[in-house]
Parts: C-alpha cells; structure tokens; sequence
C-alpha cells in the first residue's frame, strides 16, 4: 500500500511541473508579444520551459515503464497481477 502511495505523490509531483511548465511557457509567449522583447528575458523563460519539460518526459517515462512491467506479468514487489493473469489462462 506504501507503494502506491509513492506513485501517486510521484504523480502529484509530475502534475505540478506540468503547471510550471505551462507558467514558463506563457511568460515566454508574454515577453515575446511585448512591443520590445528582451533577448535574455526569452532565452531565460524558454530555457526554464524546456528544462521543466525534460524533467516532466522523464517522470511520465518512468512511469508508464512502471506500468508497462506490471501490466506485462513481469516480477514487482506488491503486485499479484502477473500471478493472477497465469491463473485464469492456465
């Protein structure tokens, strides 16, 4: 039960760089309809964007292969899934 509750706030924490993500992307269209952009403003908003991107890429990545190895049968602690799925075809 612990396990799920590690997943979910990993979730919960994906979900928030996803807003961050949003943020730095809406700053960076801002500063770049203003009459006079700042060269170093937008490069430092989109820099912030992409690297918020990155880092939510790598947290979904991780777990959709989560996923992918319980749903797949494959040995994980907690999960009877695989057990039960041979069960029912054998």
């Amino acid at each position: 039960m612990a396990h799920s509750r590690d997943r979910l706030k990993q979730l919960e924490e994906i979900e928030k760089d996803i807003v961050k993500v949003m943020q730095s992307a809406g700053e960076t269209i801002a500063e770049l309809s203003n009459e006079n952009p700042s060269e170093d403003m937008v490069n430092m908003k989109a820099t912030e964007f992409v690297k918020s991107l990155e880092g939510v890429e790598k947290g979904l990545t991780e777990q959709i292969n989560y996923l992918t190895q319980v749903a797949t049968g494959q040995p994980h602690e907690g999960s009877t899934y695989g057990v039960d799925k041979n069960k029912r075809y054998f």
